[in-house]
């Protein structure tokens, strides 16, 4: 809505009142995405770091390499969790 004269002081209270619950829909939203995410991420982490510990007790014969690749993650990553679940972390 253009502010212009044509409009009644009811009809751009409305609008505003319009806008402002756009605006806490949306931020509800991104805070439901973000929270998935995260809540993804966690999982992630957590499915990663029992494969790594199975590999550790000798049940796995993967190496780091094939865990990266299988689990989508860095080379590098899978290490420094590896060192991590190792040091008893």
């Amino acid at each position: 809505m253009k502010l212009t004269n044509q409009h009644t002081a009811e009809q751009y209270k409305a609008e505003i009142v319009r806008l402002r619950e756009r605006d806490i829909k949306q931020r509800s939203t991104i805070r439901s995405l973000t929270a998935n995410r995260d809540n993804l991420k966690a999982k992630h982490e957590n499915k990663l770091r029992t494969v790594l510990k199975l590999k550790i007790d000798g049940h796995l014969e993967l190496t780091h390499r094939d865990i990266a690749k299988r689990y989508f993650a860095s080379y590098s990553h899978i290490k420094n969790l590896s060192a991590l679940i190792r040091s008893g972390e």
